[in-house]
């Protein structure tokens, strides 16, 4: 099931699907970058895990790129390696311990 995408300026969006009790972010895509939109997406979409007591926000990371383990980590989240899989890396937010 499709969430929806979250949209705080024209050219930047957040995908995501729920997964149980999860949800999983898709992508975070932002033609302006560094401006403060991603993280708007990202804190849109953690107020919406709360309120509807989701237990986890997850993701697959592609590749070792510190400006996104920087931007996740800013937002709460675990960078975890991911060897059981094609991404390299996985990011983690535990709703229930916020």
């Amino acid at each position: 099931p499709f969430i929806k995408k979250i949209k705080k300026k024209a050219d930047s969006k957040l995908t995501a699907t729920i997964e149980g009790e999860a949800i999983l972010i898709g992508y975070i895509e932002s033609f302006y970058e560094n401006r403060g939109f991603g993280g708007k997406m990202l804190t849109k979409l953690i107020n919406y895990a709360k309120e509807n007591n989701y237990k986890a926000i997850t993701g697959n990371l592609n590749g070792n790129d510190e400006k996104l383990f920087y931007f996740y980590t800013k937002y709460g989240f675990q960078i975890l390696s991911n060897e059981d899989s094609c991404f390299p890396y996985k990011i983690l937010l535990e709703i229930n311990l916020m």
